[in-house]
């Protein structure tokens, strides 16, 4: 969930769905900056926001059906900048 967006959507009930995504981007980042293979990576970002929201869907206690929509929009809208390889992916 990206930061601009808990204003709206406070992140706390999502917050372990949010860490496996975070997870998953990181490793995302790191193939990225080792192999420079976008396509893979994009492929990838899609199973990593899959996840994110199935394990929404999953949570306990649950994750309101509006909530869950936009969180998963918000991944799979504003995500991309966020595996985009850093200095800090070596």
């Amino acid at each position: 969930m990206p930061r601009f967006m808990w204003w709206l959507i406070a992140p706390f009930d999502v917050a372990r769905a949010a860490v496996i995504h975070d997870v998953l981007y990181s490793k995302i980042r790191h193939y990225r900056y080792h192999n420079n293979d976008t396509h893979t990576a994009f492929q990838a970002k899609k199973v990593a926001d899959l996840v994110f929201k199935h394990a929404m869907d999953d949570a306990e206690p649950a994750v309101p059906g509006w909530k869950k929509f936009l969180c998963y929009q918000a991944v799979n809208v504003f995500g991309a900048s966020s595996i985009k390889p850093t200095e800090a992916d070596k």
